[in-house]
């Protein structure tokens, strides 16, 4: 609902969301979602992957320098591909839960 209020023209298929448990989550999240979504260390592909910014990208980035950039140990970004939305949401949805 966000997105469409602020982009009322459509936006990407990428979007990024922060893990409460941080980089405790990581691991378990990305082994959920394996089978499904699984991790890639660059984005763009035609099905949807992860990406872990704080492990990959900007890893060698001051950790400091990637907190003020908004870039935590929890981030994790999310490029959906051709997938189906309705699955991507179900998978999400599953693999999130499991972290509860």
């Amino acid at each position: 609902e966000l997105a469409r209020q602020l982009l009322p023209n459509g936006c990407g298929g990428m979007m990024a969301f922060e893990l409460t448990a941080g980089e405790a989550g990581i691991r378990p999240l990305f082994r959920e979602l394996a089978e499904s979504i699984p991790f890639s260390p660059t984005l763009a592909d035609a099905r949807s992957t992860l990406s872990w910014p704080a492990g990959t990208s900007h890893k060698f980035i001051n950790p400091e320098d990637r907190r003020a950039w908004g870039i935590t140990d929890g981030l994790v970004r999310l490029s959906v591909g051709i997938d189906s939305v309705d699955d991507v949401i179900t998978e999400l949805d599953r693999a999130l839960t499991a972290l509860i």
